[in-house]
C-alpha cells in the first residue's frame, strides 16, 4: 500500500495541470484582495473577518473537487480500475491508500493558501497587530473542519463512485453533496415530517455547518469535532464493503 501511496503522490504533483489550476486560483484570490484593499477605505481592518468566513469555504470547494477528479474520478475515466485491482493491492489497501492521499493532498494545498491568506492579510494591514494572531487561529479551525467535511464528502461520493463504477455520476454527487444541495432542501422541509428533521439533523452538512459557526466564533468543541469524525469513520467502512462486494465491469 505504501508504494501505491507513494505512486499516486508522485502521479499528483507532477502534473503541470494542478499547478496551473491552484496558481490560477491564487492569483485570482490575490487580485480580488488588492483591488478591494484599493478601493474600500479601511479594506486591511475587516480583512480577517470577510475572509475567514469566505475563503476556507471556496477554496474546500474548488480543493475538494479537483483532488475527487484527480483521484477518484481518474480511474474511472481513465479505465484502469480493474488493472489496479487486479494486482497484488487488496481492495481495502486501495481505498486506504486513496483516502490517505486525499486527506495529504488536502492539506497540503490548504497550508500553500493559508500562508498566501496570512501573507495577504500582513500586507493589506501593514504588519501584524494583536489581534492578528487570534484572527489566524480562528481561520485555522475553520480550515480544518472543512478538510474534514471535504474528505467526509468525498468519501461519500466515493461510495456512489464505485456502486455506480460511472465518472459522471460520481462528479454529481460530489457536486451536490460538497455544495449542500440536499441539506438546503431538506431544511426547506424538516417542517413537514419528523423523520425528515432527524434525517437532517445527521446529515454531513449540518455537523458540518455546526463546527464551522462554532469554530467562527472561536467557540469550537471537541464534542462538535467529534461527529465528523464518526461520519468519516463510518463512511470509509461502508465504502470499503461497496468496493469489496461489488463486480468490477471491464471498461467502466
Amino acid at each position: 500500500m505504501f508504494n501505491y501511496i507513494k505512486a499516486e503522490m508522485y502521479r499528483l504533483t507532477h502534473k503541470k495541470g494542478t499547478y496551473i489550476y491552484y496558481g490560477i486560483l491564487a492569483l485570482i484570490f490575490t487580485a480580488i484582495v488588492l483591488y478591494l484593499n484599493a478601493e474600500v477605505k479601511g479594506f486591511g481592518d475587516t480583512y480577517y473577518s470577510i475572509f475567514t468566513l469566505i475563503i476556507p469555504l471556496v477554496t474546500s470547494f474548488f480543493i475538494g473537487i479537483h483532488v475527487f477528479i484527480g483521484i477518484v474520478m481518474n480511474d474511472l475515466t481513465a479505465k484502469t480500475l480493474p488493472n489496479v485491482l487486479s494486482t497484488s493491492l487488496s481492495r481495502v489497501q486501495f481505498l486506504l491508500g486513496k483516502l490517505i492521499v486525499a486527506f495529504v493532498s488536502i492539506v497540503l494545498v490548504h497550508l500553500v493558501f493559508g500562508f498566501l491568506f496570512i501573507g495577504l492579510g500582513i500586507f493589506v494591514q501593514g504588519g501584524v497587530d494583536g489581534q492578528a494572531g487570534t484572527d489566524i487561529v480562528t481561520a485555522i479551525e475553520v480550515a480544518g473542519v472543512n478538510i474534514l467535511g471535504v474528505v467526509g464528502f468525498m468519501l461519500l461520493a466515493s461510495i456512489v463512485a464505485y456502486f455506480f463504477q460511472k465518472s459522471s455520476l460520481a462528479l454529481v454527487a460530489y457536486i451536490v453533496l460538497s455544495l449542500g444541495i440536499i441539506d438546503g432542501i431538506l431544511s426547506q422541509a424538516r417542517g413537514l415530517s419528523k423523520y425528515i428533521l432527524y434525517v437532517y439533523d445527521h446529515l454531513l452538512g449540518t455537523y458540518l455547518n455546526t463546527a464551522s459557526s462554532s469554530a467562527l466564533k472561536g467557540a469550537l468543541e471537541v464534542n462538535q469535532v467529534v461527529p465528523l469524525v464518526i461520519y468519516l469513520a463510518v463512511a470509509t467502512i461502508v465504502a470499503i464493503l461497496v468496493l469489496t462486494r461489488i463486480e468490477i465491469k471491464e471498461g467502466e
